[in-house]
């Protein structure tokens, strides 16, 4: 009997055969995933796939990418309905939501982007919900706004993080998790591999972020969640542990979490 893990962050709804990737990656031991929100577009397909998996759960949210796009009558709209199926659907997290500060944004999106990662941080707030981080290039902003508003009670995530020990220390001590996906399996994340080796390992959470960052070494057409055990391999040789350890620990944060 292998390890069991949980995949905190992995979009079922993009992947080519969804029904058939979970199965394979229930046959390599995950036991869990968590299927974050792009946009409104996707809150549908989220809902069936959780519907008929009894351990996929859902996050419900407007990723940076799409709230950069929307007016302002549009993202109050999207809030509304947000707020309206959240109500509704009881989902284990609010997200993706965040700030994505990459160059190939318009500087004037940045706005737009920021009141939809601050409405969605009161919601969480009110609703003692945690929150999936999506932060790319935006980290000052983004601790800025956590520290003006505070983390939630309920804590959250930083998804498939990138940047340095310092930086995921100061998410550390506002109560928030640190993830790692198959980008810290490539040899050059020199930041992330130091913080993957170096923080608490509660605090430490798995993903694949499927169908994307396919992990150092495969040869896919597209990244799925059984190639999970990858990232937790890298991890333990990080850390010098037993990826059992890992596997055991990552998946008891990711199910404190979010309360499964």
């Amino acid at each position: 009997m292998g390890p069991t893990l949980f995949d905190a962050h992995v979009h079922l709804d993009r992947l080519d055969e969804p029904t058939e990737a979970i199965q394979r990656a229930r046959q390599g031991g995950i036991r869990g995933f968590l299927l974050p929100s792009v946009g409104v577009d996707s809150w549908k397909a989220q809902k069936e796939i959780a519907h008929k998996e009894e351990d996929v759960h859902v996050a419900y949210g407007l990723h940076p990418w799409y709230a950069a796009t929307l007016s302002d009558e549009e993202r109050l709209r999207d809030l509304g309905a947000l707020r309206r199926l959240v109500d509704k659907e009881k989902p284990a997290a609010l997200g993706e939501m965040g700030l994505d500060h990459h160059p190939h944004f318009e500087k004037k999106s940045y706005s737009a982007q920021e009141k939809a990662f601050v409405a969605q941080l009161a919601m969480a707030h009110l609703l003692e919900l945690p929150v999936v981080l999506h932060v790319v290039q935006a980290h000052g902003a983004c601790l800025g706004i956590l520290r003006d508003m505070g983390a939630p009670r309920a804590g959250g995530m930083v998804h498939s993080f990138t940047g340095s020990l310092e930086t995921a220390q100061a998410y550390v001590r506002m109560g928030l998790s640190i993830s790692f996906s198959g980008s810290v399996t490539r040899s050059h994340a020199r930041k992330a591999r130091e913080a993957a080796r170096s923080l608490p390992l509660e605090q430490i959470l798995v993903e694949t972020d499927a169908p994307d960052q396919l992990p150092s070494g495969r040869d896919a057409s597209q990244n799925e969640p059984a190639f999970l055990s990858d990232i937790v391999a890298c991890i333990a040789e990080l850390r010098n542990a037993d990826p059992l350890d890992v596997a055991a620990q990552t998946e008891q944060n990711a199910r404190k979490l979010f309360r499964l």
